[in-house]
């Protein structure tokens, strides 16, 4: 069940991250247009900062560059198992590219069941090459007609990560970025089960300018029907080298593709 979930939040991240297009406007301190900005249920403290972000792909299409490393380890519940999922992403608004590199792991106790793959993806405007030099890679260009069409998909998977009566912490400088820190825990958890809830801490920093995600922790423990079957999620994305120059460009592997005549 943990990979599954792995598998699906990563999905997410990895398309709008591939695609990295604006998403729909939204008024300031994440009050969407015509909305109430109450951040679905979030209440404000008095005389503190708000705490709802602005949506994920709302914050990156709000930066010229970035670099940003997303992680999800999912652990249990049999000793030993466990897989992991790795995005490192780079781009640039005044050059209209991207990189993003994507690493997945998993393993079973006793070692039958280990696998790692590695998959690249490049974007240099309406041109976009992916995989990598063990298993090749696959050129693909648009015109601009379907490259508007790729921006309006884009704009209908906006998300915002897992948030629940957070608390202000205060004030930080994380990675450049003066954020505000809040820290939450999820509520519900073994209720209906009625798992142990061994860990359930959760944290993030929102940019004081802008609102969007600087960095962000939450890690679930959860002890099933025994003490030996112990399930565990972390989840961690942080921000990088925001508005510093970055340069992208297409490996060999993805020149040698282009040219290759079209089947």
């Amino acid at each position: 069940m943990n990979k599954k979930i792995l598998v699906v939040l990563s999905a997410m991240l990895v398309i709008m991250l591939a695609c990295s297009l604006p998403s729909i406007k939204t008024g300031g301190n994440g009050e969407d247009e015509g909305g109430s900005g109450d951040g679905g249920g979030i209440l404000l403290g008095k005389d503190e900062p708000n705490p709802v972000p602005v949506s994920f792909n709302e914050g990156l299409a709000s930066l010229d560059s970035y670099w940003l490393t997303f992680q999800i380890n999912a652990i249990g519940p049999d000793p030993g198992t466990s897989s992991s999922y790795t995005v490192e992403s780079e781009r640039s608004k005044d050059s209209d590219s991207s990189s993003t590199y994507i690493n997945n792991l998993s393993s079973s106790e006793d070692g039958s069941d280990y696998s790692s793959s590695d998959n690249y993806i490049y974007r240099v405007g309406n041109d976009r090459c992916s995989g990598s030099d063990a298993e090749g890679w696959d050129w693909q260009s648009s015109t601009d007609a379907e490259r508007e069409l790729q921006e309006l998909t884009n704009r209908l998977i906006g998300f915002t990560p897992l948030i629940e009566n957070p608390k202000f912490v205060g004030e930080e400088e994380i990675n450049g970025i003066p954020s505000n820190h809040f820290s939450f825990s999820v509520s519900g958890l073994g209720a209906r089960s009625g798992a142990e809830v061994r860990v359930n801490e959760g944290e993030y920093w929102l940019a004081v300018d802008g609102q969007y995600l600087v960095k962000y922790s939450l890690v679930l423990e959860m002890s099933m029907e025994s003490d030996s079957e112990i399930s565990r999620i972390e989840i961690f994305l942080e921000m990088n080298e925001i508005n510093q120059p970055v340069s992208v460009s297409f490996p060999q592997g993805c020149i040698d593709a282009s040219l290759e005549p079209e089947e």
